[in-house]
């Protein structure tokens, strides 16, 4: 082999690697937590899926729209910011990918004129006002009066996605034009290699690989208490159906009743160094 042949040769093996390296760079530090999860007994296995137990299962979770709303709380009637309490809305960052902005893109006409009779700020508006371009230059959904642009003042509920109201009510297809942050918030589906997901929720244990910025999930009042409302699996049923699907979701389901017959799991700790 000739010197120019050979380093060539090498080229290809250091992209090859430097490709490896930048695929399994987050995946392992998902396999790792579910090695974490494994270990603490809270893991549950469905085909490709690996979920959370607890997170899925124990934890509770409602979304109303009054106890993160802008100015007074109309629950407890004290102001929203005074309360400490944090929303999705106002604390998250929703990067948007090439895909999603091309669907609000196309269906923007319909969606500008449903927010312009709501709020007179969107009268005349084009999408690209409604974007920003991050410090990680990722595009994201940009913050007005420190929200979600999108975020529109109701008189019952405090505050709605503007988005998902309009495709309720113009007839847009939601799960094409809602961002899926947003559709999937607080639920977590991570692609892992092999063809495998990790299905969960926002929970402490998983803050630090999803990067919530926030110290504790219960700041949030929608997950702050474990014995209000439906289940998280159940309430974000919907959601868990339209990626994995009904039979899924059914499976799904009876998990979840043995889990929550079982005992109680084991703190998560960390799996040590993998071999």
């Amino acid at each position: 082999m000739s010197g120019q042949d050979h380093n060539a040769t090498s080229s290809e093996r250091l992209r090859e690697r430097y490709r490896r390296y930048v695929h399994e760079r987050g995946a392992s530090n998902w396999m790792n937590y579910l090695e974490a999860l494994r270990r603490a007994r809270r893991l549950v296995t469905i085909d490709h899926v690996h979920c959370d137990g607890e997170s899925l299962f124990r934890r509770r979770f409602r979304c109303d729209t009054r106890l993160c709303a802008p100015g007074k709380n109309p629950l407890t009637g004290e102001a929203w910011r005074a309360s400490g309490e944090k929303s999705c809305c106002a604390e998250l960052v929703v990067d948007l990918t090439p895909d999603e902005i091309a669907a609000l893109r196309r269906h923007w006409p319909v969606i500008v004129e449903y927010l312009a009779e709501k709020n007179w700020w969107f009268r005349g508006r084009e999408l690209d006002e409604c974007l920003d371009l991050d410090a990680d230059f990722e595009v994201s959904l940009k913050k007005r009066g420190k929200r979600c642009v999108f975020a529109l003042r109701d008189p019952r509920w405090g505050i709605r996605c503007g988005i998902h109201a309009a495709c309720l009510e113009r007839g847009l297809p939601l799960r094409e034009v809602k961002p899926v942050t947003c559709d999937t918030f607080p639920l977590l589906v991570i692609d892992l290699p092999g063809g495998e997901f990790f299905l969960g929720a926002y929970d402490n244990d998983v803050n630090a690989l999803v990067d919530l910025d926030d110290d504790d999930v219960g700041n949030f009042p929608c997950l702050k208490g474990r014995g209000r409302g439906p289940r998280m699996y159940e309430s974000m049923g919907g959601t868990i159906r339209s990626f994995f699907g009904d039979a899924f979701y059914e499976r799904l389901c009876k998990a979840a009743e043995d889990y929550l017959a079982g005992p109680r799991p084991r703190k998560v700790e960390h799996p040590g160094v993998p071999a």
